[in-house]
């Protein structure tokens, strides 16, 4: 089964007028440009999957915002130094 754009997701599964869970998405994907980081190189099925919408339908922004940080740093960090 081939999997959903992003946007196809959001449109299907969020509720309409909902523009916070774009906004933030929007922010993470510009934070990864800026690092030089491939947007299509982060699993974002798996974020939207997780409790990332169910925050922003609650209006649980500041905790939504910090879930997609804990998603986003290995991407933004990269992979840790060898030891």
């Amino acid at each position: 089964m081939d999997e959903l754009p992003v946007s196809a997701w959001i449109a299907e599964t969020i509720e309409p007028g909902t523009d916070e869970l774009s906004r933030l998405l929007a922010d993470a994907r510009r934070r990864l440009r800026d690092r030089g980081v491939a947007t299509e190189s982060v699993p974002w099925r798996a974020l939207l999957d997780g409790s990332l919408p169910a925050l922003v339908d609650q209006g649980r922004i500041d905790e939504a915002r910090r879930a997609l940080d804990v998603f986003l740093a290995p991407h933004l960090n990269g992979p840790d130094p060898a030891p």
